[in-house]
This record gives C-alpha cells, structure tokens and sequence, in this order.
C-alpha cells in the first residue's frame, strides 16, 4: 500500500440567517484567489462575496516588492449566523439506494430542547413539502423517496420562533460508477433516425466528416479505467477535446500532479512514489498540459539525462524530445545528434519529434520521409512503421510516427493513426501517443460548412455547423422515436452518442489475479453496520506467479453511506495493526498498490447515514498491463 493518508477534508457547515435572505445554496472550499497591487504605503483591498458557508476561513496573503522583497501573513474571517440548519447528504447515490438524511439545528440564540420546525421538499422527487418537528441540537433522520436517476435538489426549510433558515442541497444518482460508451458513428443522410440502445438520455451529434472520425477515439479513452498518470493525462485531454469539438459538457477531473513528480531527480512517474519514467515525461511535456508540472525540474531532469555521455542513445534522444517540449534551445543538439553514425533509427524518430516541435519542419519532413521509405508498409486504410521485431515495437514506432506526420501535416497521418487505434498492444499503452497526435491533428483538419433539417416533436428545425463544431440534438428513448432528419448540404456524420453500466457478468476476467472484499466490525464479517460503528475494509489479493510482473492498483468504490477516515488515530480507541493507507481517496474511491504475491489491504471507515447502500465491486488491475485485472461481487450494506 502507499505512503500517506492525505488529510481529512472536513466539511465546511452551510450557513444560515435570521431570515429575509434568500436560500443558501453555494458553497465553496476557496472562494478567492486574486492578485492586488498595493499602494506606496504597502496597503491594498480586495472586495468579493464570500460563498454561503458558516466556517472561519483562513487569509493567507504573499507580497512580493519591485525589488524582489517578499513576505507573507495570515489572518482569518469569521463567518456565523445565530440560526442554521445543517445536512449530512452525500454527493451521489446510486439508483437502488435507499438512504436516510441527517438534518440537525445550530445556532448561539437557540436554547437545549427550543421546539424546532423543519420543512423538506423537492422538485425533481416524489416529495412535497414534509414539516418535521425536532428539537435545537438534536439530530432528526429523514428518509428519502425511490430515487431516479439523474441530478437532485433538497430544499430544506428550518424556524424556530422568529429565526429562519432555507439550504438547498444538491445531488447525483447514478446508475453506476463503472460506464461504459456505447457509440455509433454513421454517415448522415435524408431520413437517418438513430439506433436506441439505453433508456437513459442520450445525445445525438451532427459534425464534419472530417472531424467525426476520431469521435470514438476521444470518447472511448475518456472512459478509461486507471490510475496511471497517463491513464488520467488521456482521460483529462480526451474530454478537453470532447468540449471543444464535440459540444461536450462533462467536468474536467483535477490531477494531484504533485503526486507524480516527487522524487529527487524532478521526471515524472507513472503513479505516485514510483521511479522517474523518461518516456512518460518527454511525452507528456510534448502535451498542453506540460505547464502543469513544474518546469524548471522537469527541464533539470532532461538535461542531466541528455548531458550525460554514459545514458544510452535512445534515453539522450528522449530527452532532447522533452526538452524541445518545453520550449528549451535544443535545435541545434538535435541537428548534431542526427548527425552523428552512432544513433539508431528508433533515435531518429524521437530527434525528429523534436525537431517538428521547435518548428523545424523541413528537418523533421527528412526525418519522416526517411524512416517512411526504410520501414513503411500500406494495407487498406492503414500504413504502419515496421521498426522493431514484435508487434508492440511496430505500434509504438508508428504512434510516434503519426504524431510526427501531424506536425508535418502530412497526409499519412491519418492512416498511420487508424493502425494504432485498430490494433492491440500487449505490454504498453499508448493512450498518451494518441492524445498527442489528436491535439496536433483536429485544429489542422479541413473544415466544410455542413447545414441540416430535421424533425422532432412535430417541429422542423434547421442548423449550421461551422468551423468544425457540432450540432448536439438531446434525446430520450422515448423522443427519439419522433426524430428524422430531412435534409442536408454537405457530409457530415450522425454520431449517436450513448453510455451504459458495465455488466460486470461480460467484464473479461485474469484467472491469475484474485481479490475479495469483506467488511468487519469488532472482529466479526458483517455487512450490517450501526451508525456509530468505525468499519474495517479488507482487501485480500492473489497475484499468481504467471500474472504479469510490475505492481498493481487495487480500487474500492465505498457505498454512500460510508467515508473513509483519513486520521484513525481520532476515530479509534486501538489502531488496528497492519492499516494500509491509499495514494488517492477521491470521493467515496480509494486507491491502492500493491506488488505480487498475497496481500491484506485494510482501511477504515465510517458510518455517515442510515439506510441501505449498493456497494459496487473493488477491482485489482495490472498498471502495466490494464487487461489484467479481476473484482470482487457487488454487495449490499444496511446501516441502522
């Protein structure tokens, strides 16, 4: 297991009034982060709105001089209220869940057992206004309705005598934290109508030919599984991508980089607390993402690589590439180093992504045009560079190779591309070599205006796609079925656009790796918990010895009424022995690693609402090989 708990994130309370003000519904951890140039007597002022949080938030404030003087300070700004009204609701359920809310009265002008009325209701489930009566300071638990899929908000309404305060809480169900994207691209034509395969919403994009090609591509890598950071580097650019282009609307998931770049030498790592990994960080300084890392030791880390005459060929010419990446004079080392008679051709292909990268683009088109002639081959829609013996040294040569055609811009970029998106590899992963190439290649695409007509609910409506965006159409199951487009100038693809739970039935299983998830309590297996219970999680594993080598992740989804608990010295009378503690606690999913061999991940956990909860299946999964991978059985938890 890895190194260290990250720290508890308690929740901020919501605030409340005396009445008059409107609902509090926005609530923040940060509410400012701002710049202010003071005046020659050193004071400055900044105005903003504070978020409706009841908390003590902490000023922290660094002052730099023209003359390179600094200093810092803090200070507090205290926020209360003399009467509010406070929930304990997680952020998501899922749809079979059947949870309970906590609700609870604070407030300095409230006194021990004041008579308290609390109203709760909502608009998007079967809940009208419901008055609860409770006492100040007491806890009441309030059982919500069958829960629908979707987004939900709580509109929880408290008084006592002349004091009055309204909190809006809002919340997601989902129908599971492991989906899947179900896409169909089509050439679109007169009378196309799309294929229904969910009852859930779905999107249907209209977009340029041109550009709907690698819909799929983004699309599929958004929704990959890992904790790898190129796994997350893939998922952040797809989805970026997918905004731009697509018309998309999905949150771009924050990456703890710090996690990833810890160590001494200042290169990246493919998880966190791993060794520095070149390949990794060359690539991802060639990405728009570089600037998230910290460049001077990312450029410290190069630099020693390429300076020193002992590295391999192939290491110094990965470096030059990152370095080039960054922006660093390097033009002239890599036009020597393509000099030199001592590099291999796998070299060249790193020097001349450089090359491509500083701008030089008719040094690296020689590069390109050579290697093209040496090791090219075409078959169909496909080209591929045969440079190496095995089938995994051809789909990372041509991945390489297709990024360097797009920064040519030479037409073979999209079949060189088609070639690694079609076929497997077996012991590496190139979800970050296509993210490249995909950021490279979609501003360059040709772009055709493309209008459309189509019918829906009995109406006629008409759009124009430009500068290659699309045209987004929501639909249901059951709207789709009044849907039909009726005319249509120019090619464009229909892109029905659809996600579904994994049916963890079909998921493909490795039989060499074993893992099984019990809950415990006071010694004993349980999967019925009282609320003040601070639950055990034991992960055991089996790796077998014809697994593949290198570590694995092991990745808990706790059911919502359930927290991790972060500092369990605070939480338990006797630490448990052998408590393992995670890399990542995002949400209710907690990461793990873990070598070969047999193994107990234990955590801790802690009750915090009633009611019964899905807890959906932990899953063990190779990082270098993310096929490898087996889960546990889902289960149901009930908490009183």
């Amino acid at each position: 297991a890895s190194h260290e708990y990250p720290r508890d994130q308690q929740a901020f309370m919501e605030a409340g009034g005396m009445g008059g003000g409107g609902a509090r519904s926005v609530f923040k951890d940060a509410p400012v982060f701002q710049t202010v140039r003071t005046g020659n007597d050193g004071t400055g002022a900044l105005e903003f709105d504070l978020p409706d949080n009841l908390t003590t938030w902490r000023a922290t404030l660094h002052g730099f001089t023209a003359d390179l003087y600094a200093g810092n300070g803090t200070g507090s700004v205290v926020v209360k209220q003399p009467f509010f009204v406070d929930g304990i609701i997680a952020k998501s359920f899922h749809k079979n869940d059947q949870p309970e809310i906590q609700l609870r009265t604070y407030g300095d002008q409230l006194k021990t057992g004041q008579a308290v009325k609390i109203i709760v209701s909502s608009e998007t489930l079967p809940m009208k206004e419901t008055p609860y009566t409770a006492q100040a300071f007491d806890r009441i638990d309030i059982k919500l309705p069958a829960l629908s899929e979707g987004t939900h908000t709580l509109r929880i309404q408290a008084t006592a005598g002349e004091l009055s305060d309204t909190l809006i809480r809002t919340f997601t169900v989902i129908p599971s934290n492991f989906m899947l994207p179900k896409t169909m691209v089509e050439a679109a034509a007169i009378s196309w109508t799309p294929k229904v395969e969910t009852d859930r919403n779905f999107r249907v994009l209209f977009v340029d030919q041109h550009i709907g090609q690698y819909f799929t591509a983004l699309q599929n890598t958004s929704y990959f599984w890992g904790d790898r950071l190129d796994d997350q580097l893939g998922r952040l650019l797809a989805v970026k991508l997918l905004n731009t282009y697509f018309s998309g609307e999905r949150e771009v998931l924050k990456i703890e980089y710090k996690q990833y770049q810890n160590g001494t030498k200042g290169g990246l790592t493919l998880f966190p607390y791993s060794d520095d990994d070149l390949v990794l960080s060359a690539h991802t300084a060639a990405t728009s993402e570089s600037s998230s890392f910290n460049a001077g030791k990312l450029t410290g880390y190069f630099d020693a690589v390429w300076k020193d005459e002992s590295q391999t060929t192939l290491r110094r010419a990965q470096a030059l590439y990152g370095l080039a990446g960054l922006d660093e004079p390097v033009l002239l080392d890599i036009r020597t180093m393509l000099a030199s008679s001592e590099i291999t051709d796998e070299d060249r292909l790193y020097l001349g992504l450089g090359l491509a990268t500083l701008g030089d683009l008719d040094g690296a088109r020689t590069v390109f045009n050579e290697l093209q002639v040496k090791y090219g081959k075409t078959q169909d829609q496909y080209q591929w560079l045969a440079l190496g013996d095995k089938q995994d040294e051809w789909l990372t040569a041509t991945s390489l190779h297709a990024i360097l055609a797009a920064r040519i811009g030479d037409p073979s970029s999209d079949p060189l591309f088609n070639y690694v998106e079609d076929n497997n590899t077996t012991d590496v992963l190139l979800t970050l070599q296509k993210l490249i190439f995909l950021e490279q290649r979609l501003p360059a695409l040709p772009q055709s205006t493309v209008k459309i007509e189509y019918a829906l609910g009995g109406e006629t409506k008409n759009a124009t796609l430009e500068d290659g965006r699309a045209h987004v159409v929501p639909l249901t199951s059951s709207t789709a079925s009044g849907f039909a487009l009726t005319a249509l100038e120019g090619k464009a693809l229909a892109i029905t656009e659809q996600t579904v739970p994994q049916d963890f039935n079909a998921m493909t299983k490795d039989a060499n790796l074993k893992i099984q998830r019990n809950y415990v309590v006071n010694g004993k297996v349980t999967k019925t918990f009282s609320e003040n219970d601070v639950v055990e999680v034991h992960l055991t594993v089996d790796i077998a010895e014809a697994a593949p080598d290198g570590s694995y992740q092991v990745v808990d989804l706790l059911p919502a009424g359930l927290k991790v608990v972060s500092q369990p010295w605070r939480w338990v009378g006797s630490m448990p022995d052998k408590l393992s503690y995670p890399y990542r606690v995002d949400g209710n999913t907690v990461s793990f690693w873990t070598g070969n061999g047999h193994t107990t991940i234990k955590y801790l956990v802690r009750v915090t609402n009633k009611g019964t909860f899905t807890a959906e299946p932990a899953m063990i999964q190779s990082f270098n090989a993310p096929s490898a991978r087996n889960i546990t059985n889902p289960d149901t938890v009930t908490i009183h």
